[in-house]
């Protein structure tokens, strides 16, 4: 399965190896990340905002994750694999990728490990380590290598987790979207590669050389973490636990300072800042919306992801502002902005990424306007889908300006229907109040919808009970006070400007063995319509199978000889 992916797991532990990859004559150098999540954590509240603020019509990147080796991963926990994959997306570039191998296993002192591969650039300053992702972006997507993965995340299976979205979190789990988005920012070269060897003592990660992070630290006295290459211990851990003054990281600013305590912490130093606005706080505590917030990105753009070779050209769509987010079911017109230099040879493409793989390719032209149909009603299932519930189309145009080739691209979001894509039951049990009643526990997975209405009917009850949720993606929801006589069921309604999706989810009716075990000694039953007429008695449970099918009233004795009056649906 791929998933688009990216970024963000509380960063631990770094342990260097370094191996040639077969047939290489490069070195490549791994730094693992071992990172220990809070319990009750980061908290992720989406605003109505954040896919605004994370996609632009000028960026389609894409994080793919094979998550071949996530065997036995709930379905919901995957989900937090794909919105981490998703928001991640949004930040990167036109052609740019993060490849990541995800593992779902037992791994010790750990609840996420993340190894990311790093290798010098080609022609470039020999003791400067790139992370691969970053490594092709700034070789124009080539590499002398053949590295299949840019990093491998691995997730441990034995973590008290939770997709960590709106209100599903508790002081019980961890949240795992939190995690997997610092991983992947880990993956894309956030933090330093100072760490301790094998011999307990504090080195730079690659010994002979410094990470491109790296480059960027500096402190109050303006002493820089490169020029430590070769220097002693007692040195390097004089720079790193300064008794006065901070650690920087590209500017003298507390926004870029980074969590850098006296005692060196293993997990955090020097690889997250202190700000608590940013995704890379070394504090896992509070809410977040979901988003990558702009230091961030910012020291990302520092070490390279910023590098953009400018167009002369723009792509610009009518009535469509600089997300490119717009309605799946009109058609489109764009046109270029070139400043005024004339543009000719106009070649157009407009493609659709599908569910099976690859691209169709829905529309060309030659003019100069370019018009795209519609999706029609119905078809939305054959194209991929966000996690969000959107569309993602590609826009390319080629042409020749000032007699030399201009080329531009346009990412679409195009809004579609919301879809309930599952509904499951989590758990039932007796009510702990009133041993005729019973609670539910229902989880539901949904795109393109931040609201959803749920609704509980009972087969012997006019009263509907409601719940709803501001979350989007997944929500998990209990209901109380179920009666166990009858049966029972959930509605689910999403909705969105686009239409609205349904479901239905039935709730398993209830042994009669919870009515009856351990309340009743006594052999004799009397016996009742539910409209209050005596039907009979008899002296045990075998003998009410005598009566009519369907919901009888029962008056009976609990244990200490007290009488007690109960439903009891006889099948």
């Amino acid at each position: 399965m791929r998933i688009h992916i990216l970024f963000k797991a509380i960063v631990a532990a770094l342990l260097l190896v370094v191996f040639p990859l077969h047939g290489l004559t490069q070195e490549v150098a791994t730094l693992v990340y071992d990172d220990v999540c809070n319990y009750g954590g980061t908290r992720i509240v989406p605003s109505e905002d954040a896919k605004s603020l994370r996609v632009s019509s000028q960026r389609a990147g894409v994080v793919m994750a094979d998550d071949t080796y996530c065997a036995g991963m709930p379905d919901t926990l995957k989900l937090a694999l794909k919105i981490a994959a998703d928001v991640w997306s949004g930040y990167l570039a036109t052609g740019d990728s993060l490849k990541l191998q995800v593992y779902y296993d037992d791994i010790q002192g750990a609840d996420i490990r993340t190894e990311v591969y790093y290798s010098t650039m080609p022609g470039s300053v020999p003791d400067v380590y790139y992370p691969l992702a970053l490594c092709r972006k700034l070789n124009g997507g080539l590499l002398e290598y053949s590295s299949r993965y840019d990093a491998v995340i691995h997730i441990n299976k034995n973590a008290e987790w939770c997709v960590g979205i709106g209100d599903g979190m508790s002081g019980a789990t961890k949240n795992l979207s939190y995690g997997l988005l610092r991983a992947m920012g880990s993956a894309l070269g956030f933090g330093s590669s100072v760490q301790y060897d094998n011999g307990g003592r504090l080195t730079l990660g690659f010994g002979d050389g410094v990470s491109v992070f790296d480059k960027l630290v500096f402190a109050e006295d303006g002493r820089r973490l490169e020029s430590f290459i070769g220097a002693s211990e007692q040195e390097l851990e004089d720079f790193i636990q300064q008794d006065k003054g901070y650690l920087y990281a590209t500017e003298k600013a507390y926004i870029y300072r980074l969590y850098a305590p006296k005692q060196f912490d293993v997990h955090k130093s020097l690889k997250y800042l202190l700000d608590q606005e940013s995704l890379m706080c070394y504090m896992d505590e509070g809410v977040m919306d979901l988003v990558v917030d702009g230091i961030t990105l910012e020291l990302l753009d520092a070490i390279g992801w910023g590098a953009y070779d400018g167009n002369d050209i723009k792509i610009v769509g009518r009535g469509i502002d600089d997300t490119g987010i717009t309605s799946a079911y009109q058609s489109h017109t764009f046109y270029v902005e070139s400043e005024d230099m004339p543009v000719t040879n106009y070649h157009w493409e407009y493609k659709l990424p599908l569910v099976s793989g690859g691209y169709e390719t829905v529309a060309t032209s030659q003019n100069a306007e370019f018009v795209i149909p519609a999706i029609a009603d119905g078809d939305e299932d054959k194209y991929e889908h966000t996690t969000g519930g959107d569309i993602r189309g590609l826009i390319s145009f080629e042409g020749t300006g000032n007699g030399k080739q201009v080329t531009s691209t346009y990412n679409l979001t195009l809004g579609v229907k919301p879809r309930i894509l599952r509904t499951s039951i989590v758990s039932i049990a007796p009510n702990p109040r009133n041993e005729l009643y019973y609670d539910v526990t229902v989880d539901v997975c949904y795109e393109g919808s931040h609201y959803l209405h749920a609704s509980l009917e009972e087969e012997y009850s006019s009263f509907a009970f409601a719940l709803f949720s501001e979350t989007p993606y997944y929500s998990r929801l209990t209901f109380t006070d179920i009666d166990l006589s009858g049966l029972a069921w959930v509605n689910f309604v999403v909705r969105n400007d686009y239409g609205n999706d349904t479901a239905v989810l039935e709730i398993p009716s209830m042994p009669t063995s919870i009515i009856v075990n351990d309340i009743c000694s006594s052999t004799e039953i009397s016996v009742f319509t539910p409209s209050g007429i005596l039907l009979g008695k008899v002296d045990g449970w075998d003998k009410l199978k005598d009566f009519s099918k369907g919901l009888l009233i029962l008056k009976i004795c609990d244990d200490k000889g007290n009488p007690r009056t109960i439903k009891y649906m006889n099948k």
